[in-house]
């Protein structure tokens, strides 16, 4: 794993909020970032539902140090009133929709195996029933929920630049 050295140093008071995009390592980045979080400072969801955080006190909420969820970046900004943080993952969005297909294939027990196992991969692509494959990463970081809305690309961008203090980018080994 390559180490960065990141002009910031977390302040007590700071939440360090994971915005996980599916398919783009944030598995393996988010476990590492727990590794330097106390357990109970670390809260990890990766259901994409806010119930559970929400339902928490503020004070308990504000005493996590690490959030890591799979929600969309507004959603994030609602857990407290405060100094949040954010990082995420990206990935090359055809890259990251291949992948998704492979690993839907590969887990009976997801949400889309039915569906997608009748599917090639180019029907997957266009299958409006689903917002896997429809600019997830902008989504994810825009708020925008509606497959009916195209996501605002130039709002993302912002979003990256002034609210994020790192943003990593996937490349899989021997691509290019």
């Amino acid at each position: 794993m390559y180490r960065f050295n990141i002009p910031y140093e977390l302040q007590d008071d700071d939440q360090l909020c994971f915005v996980h995009i599916n398919k783009t390592a944030g598995c393996t980045v988010g476990d590492e970032l727990i590794q330097h979080f106390p357990a109970n400072r670390v809260f990890k969801d990766l259901s994409r539902k806010m119930d559970a955080m929400m339902a928490l006190p503020l004070y308990v909420r504000k005493a996590y140090q690490l959030v890591w969820m799979h929600n969309y970046y507004p959603e994030l900004r609602a857990i407290q009133p405060g100094k949040q943080i954010y990082t995420t993952m990206l990935r090359h969005p055809v890259e990251r929709v291949i992948s998704m297909y492979y690993y839907i294939l590969s887990r009976p027990e997801h949400r889309l195996y039915s569906e997608t196992t009748a599917r090639s991969l180019e029907e997957f692509l266009l299958w409006d029933g689903q917002y896997e494959s429809h600019d997830l990463q902008t989504r994810r970081l825009t708020g925008i929920t509606d497959l009916t809305q195209d996501p605002d690309a130039d709002l993302a961008c912002t979003l990256l630049r002034d609210k994020f203090i790192f943003v990593g980018l996937v490349q899989l080994r021997g691509s290019r």
